[in-house]
C-alpha cells in the first residue's frame, strides 16, 4: 500500500526524491510547530500553528512558494 505522499509522488502532485527524508521532514515540522504552539502558552494559537503546518508541509511537497 502506497503512503499518500508516495502516491502524491506518483500522481505528480509532490516533487520529492527521497520519501524517507520526506518522512523525517515532515515530522519535524510538525514536531518544531508544536513546541512553538507549547511555548507561547495560549491555547487560542493552535489553528495559527496547525495551519503555518500544514502549509509550510504542503509548500515542502509541491516544490511550490
Amino acid at each position: 500500500m502506497l503512503s499518500r505522499v508516495e502516491a502524491g509522488c506518483q500522481a505528480g502532485i509532490f516533487h520529492i526524491a527521497d520519501i524517507d527524508d520526506a518522512a523525517v521532514t515532515i515530522r519535524a515540522s510538525i514536531d518544531g510547530n508544536l513546541i512553538q504552539w507549547l511555548m507561547r502558552d495560549d491555547m487560542g494559537l493552535h489553528t495559527y500553528y496547525r495551519d503555518l503546518c500544514y502549509q509550510a508541509i504542503l509548500r515542502y511537497l509541491t516544490g511550490t512558494e
